[in-house]
Protein backbone atom coordinates (compact mmCIF):
# COMPACT_ATOMS: atom_id res chain seq x y z
CA UNK A 1 0.00 0.00 0.00
CA UNK A 2 2.27 2.59 -1.21
CA UNK A 3 0.86 6.12 -1.37
CA UNK A 4 -2.08 5.60 0.96
CA UNK A 5 -2.58 8.20 3.65
CA UNK A 6 -3.43 7.07 7.14
CA UNK A 7 -6.58 8.57 8.66
CA UNK A 8 -5.96 10.55 11.80
CA UNK A 9 -7.51 8.77 14.73
CA UNK A 10 -9.44 10.93 17.19
CA UNK A 11 -9.36 9.47 20.66
CA UNK A 12 -12.69 8.35 22.06
CA UNK A 13 -12.18 10.47 25.18
CA UNK A 14 -11.95 13.61 23.05
CA UNK A 15 -15.29 12.80 21.39
CA UNK A 16 -16.89 12.12 24.75
CA UNK A 17 -15.48 15.33 26.19
CA UNK A 18 -16.73 17.35 23.25
CA UNK A 19 -20.20 15.76 23.42
CA UNK A 20 -20.37 16.25 27.18
CA UNK A 21 -19.39 19.91 26.80
CA UNK A 22 -22.09 20.52 24.20
CA UNK A 23 -24.63 18.74 26.38
CA UNK A 24 -23.62 20.84 29.40
CA UNK A 25 -23.95 24.08 27.41
CA UNK A 26 -27.42 23.12 26.11
CA UNK A 27 -28.57 22.05 29.60
CA UNK A 28 -27.25 25.27 31.12
CA UNK A 29 -28.98 27.31 28.43
CA UNK A 30 -32.30 25.59 29.08
CA UNK A 31 -31.98 26.11 32.82
CA UNK A 32 -31.15 29.80 32.31
CA UNK A 33 -34.08 30.24 29.90
CA UNK A 34 -36.57 28.74 32.36
CA UNK A 35 -35.15 30.76 35.24
CA UNK A 36 -35.53 33.98 33.25
CA UNK A 37 -39.04 33.03 32.15
CA UNK A 38 -40.11 32.41 35.76
CA UNK A 39 -38.55 35.70 36.89
CA UNK A 40 -40.34 37.59 34.11
CA UNK A 41 -43.65 35.91 34.96
CA UNK A 42 -43.28 36.88 38.63
CA UNK A 43 -42.48 40.48 37.69
CA UNK A 44 -45.52 40.70 35.43
CA UNK A 45 -47.78 39.16 38.10
CA UNK A 46 -46.48 41.64 40.66
CA UNK A 47 -47.08 44.57 38.30
CA UNK A 48 -50.57 43.41 37.40
CA UNK A 49 -51.42 42.87 41.05
CA UNK A 50 -50.32 46.43 41.84
CA UNK A 51 -52.34 47.80 38.92
CA UNK A 52 -55.45 45.92 40.04
CA UNK A 53 -55.12 47.26 43.58
CA UNK A 54 -54.64 50.84 42.39
CA UNK A 55 -57.57 50.61 39.97
CA UNK A 56 -59.81 49.17 42.69
CA UNK A 57 -58.86 51.99 45.06
CA UNK A 58 -59.43 54.60 42.36
CA UNK A 59 -62.80 53.10 41.52
CA UNK A 60 -63.81 53.04 45.19
CA UNK A 61 -62.74 56.69 45.61
CA UNK A 62 -64.64 57.64 42.45
CA UNK A 63 -67.79 55.86 43.60
CA UNK A 64 -67.62 57.64 46.96
CA UNK A 65 -67.15 61.08 45.38
CA UNK A 66 -69.70 60.36 42.65
CA UNK A 67 -72.20 59.20 45.26
CA UNK A 68 -71.72 62.40 47.23
CA UNK A 69 -72.24 64.59 44.18
CA UNK A 70 -75.31 62.52 43.20
CA UNK A 71 -76.77 63.04 46.68
CA UNK A 72 -76.21 66.80 46.39
CA UNK A 73 -77.86 66.93 42.98
CA UNK A 74 -80.86 64.93 44.16
CA UNK A 75 -81.33 67.21 47.16
CA UNK A 76 -81.13 70.37 45.07
CA UNK A 77 -83.97 69.39 42.73
CA UNK A 78 -82.20 70.95 39.76
CA UNK A 79 -81.40 67.54 38.33
CA UNK A 80 -85.05 66.62 37.93
CA UNK A 81 -85.82 69.93 36.21
CA UNK A 82 -82.81 69.51 33.91
CA UNK A 83 -83.89 65.99 33.07
CA UNK A 84 -87.44 67.09 32.31
CA UNK A 85 -86.18 69.96 30.15
CA UNK A 86 -83.84 67.57 28.28
CA UNK A 87 -86.68 65.10 27.77
CA UNK A 88 -88.88 67.82 26.31
CA UNK A 89 -86.11 68.88 23.93
CA UNK A 90 -85.50 65.28 22.85
CA UNK A 91 -89.24 64.72 22.33
CA UNK A 92 -89.40 67.84 20.16
CA UNK A 93 -86.45 66.69 18.04
CA UNK A 94 -87.91 63.24 17.43
CA UNK A 95 -91.35 64.66 16.58
CA UNK A 96 -89.99 66.94 13.85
Amino acid sequence: MVGSVAKPVVPRGLWLGFGGGVLAIVAGGLWFYHAQENQLRQDVERNLSTIVKLKAEALADWRISDGQSTDRMQRSGETLRDFERGSEIMAGETAS
